[in-house]
């Protein structure tokens, strides 16, 4: 008797659109809301931050109150070994707020495209948890690189700035979800590619390099952690 192989269920694009299931079918308001339990909260909270305290800074935290609250909020590397508990807690803080305009469009493309698809696939837990993790395992690993760095050659600009600025935002965390979400694909490489050309493109020309390896390493860990969800945890109904 022939050996009867599996058949590879998922999408080779894993994309959905944002108000419908995974059939493509639109999907009435409240299941809508549910599906899309946090991607919807981030972006109500970040915009709710903006409207109420503006934009934050990497680098001027005393030009207002507003300033100095989000940048108490904020990671920043050279805490990890001075003030370890600050440090943990920016994790969960520092996330909900953007430095600028381009900032949080960017952000709010990547849930739109990216995030919402994986929550509504892999459903509301394991997208929170991939995203605070990823933000814990990018900013630590960034954080001790840029520390250890700086003790090695105090001197180099790169250091100098990574010590001395904070990151907010939930790029770094959304980077973890795009790579989680490769493996709802058959064919992961086909999110992969491209995201990490343009990564390597955006590291190049618009932002620091600090910034695109903490992208780099979230897109990284994402990718091993939902390889792990995708094979050992229960998916939603």
């Amino acid at each position: 008797m022939a050996r009867q192989t599996d058949v590879d269920a998922r999408p080779i694009n894993p994309l959905l659109w944002p108000w419908q299931d995974e059939e493509h079918t639109n999907l009435a308001l409240k299941p809508w809301l549910i599906s899309r339990g946090f991607t919807l909260s981030f972006l109500a909270v970040s915009w709710l931050s903006i409207a109420i305290l503006g934009f934050g800074s990497s680098w001027n935290c005393s030009e207002s109150w507003q300033n100095e609250l989000i940048c108490s909020a904020a990671i920043y590397a050279n805490n990890i070994f001075t003030e370890p508990q600050a440090f943990i807690f920016s994790w969960f803080t520092g996330v909900w707020f953007s430095n600028g305009l381009a900032h949080i469009i960017f952000v709010i493309c990547g849930f739109v495209i990216f995030v919402q698809s994986y929550e509504r696939r892999m459903g509301t837990k394991n997208t929170v948890f991939l995203f605070f993790t990823g933000t814990a395992v990018a900013s630590t690993i960034v954080a001790v690189g840029i520390n250890y760095g700086y003790a090695g050659y105090p001197s180099n600009e790169l250091f100098i700035t990574g010590m001395s600025r904070n990151w907010m935002g939930g790029s770094v965390g959304m980077f973890t979800i795009i790579g989680a979400l490769s493996h709802c694909s058959s064919r992961p490489l086909v999110l992969l590619i491209p995201v990490i050309l343009f990564e390597i493109w955006n590291g190049q020309t618009n932002i620091s390099l600090l910034t695109s390896s903490a992208h780099m390493v979230a897109i990284t860990y994402g990718y091993a952690a939902g390889y792990y969800l995708q094979k050992h945890m229960p998916t939603p109904s």
